[in-house]
């Protein structure tokens, strides 16, 4: 019995040791392939609404049809406004589905003005974007939500140390 003891507690310290000494793998997030959907910055199954806000866009907008893209105007949009926008809910429905098997960083709540780090973050749905949000440092941002998401007047994104907007999903 006590030889057994002394070969257990052998293993554990070798395992444990090796625990230490060998690298472990971190993943990052990295971004997710959206297919026919990656050049629209903002797709809305039921449609998209600007409520006269001063908007810019930089990409392409999608609704199921095209008269539920209302309250924006072609120089607001660097992209097109297409409706019906064909794949692009299988598309999206495809990318939140692949990055669900990720898991979540975190819960954010964007309603009250925060910096945020890069990761995947699990969004509320029904809030509202207020103030400035910061986005600090390099690398993928990824916001999901399941439902409708509002950005206010005045509300903004600020991307700073090595944050830039194509690494926004």
């Amino acid at each position: 019995m006590k030889i057994l003891s002394k070969i257990l507690l052998i293993l554990f310290v070798i395992s444990f040791g090796f625990g230490f000494s060998v690298p472990i793998p971190v993943f990052a997030a990295t971004a997710p392939n959206l297919g026919v959907a990656d050049p629209y910055a903002i797709f809305g199954k039921a449609g998209v609404t600007n409520t006269g806000a001063p908007t810019h866009v930089w990409g392409n907008v999608g609704a199921d049809l095209l008269s539920n893209i209302t309250g924006l105007i072609a120089s607001q949009v660097d992209g097109v406004m297409i409706g019906p926008a064909a794949g692009v809910q299988t598309a999206a429905t495809a990318a939140y589905t692949a990055l669900d098997v990720w898991g979540a960083d975190g819960t954010k709540n964007l309603s009250t003005p925060q910096t945020v780090t890069p990761g995947v973050w699990t969004v509320d749905a029904t809030q509202t974007l207020t103030g400035t949000t910061v986005l600090d440092g390099a690398g993928i941002y990824i916001f999901r939500s399941n439902g409708a998401y509002t950005v206010a007047n005045g509300a903004t994104l600020s991307l700073v140390n090595g944050a830039t907007a194509c690494n926004v999903f």
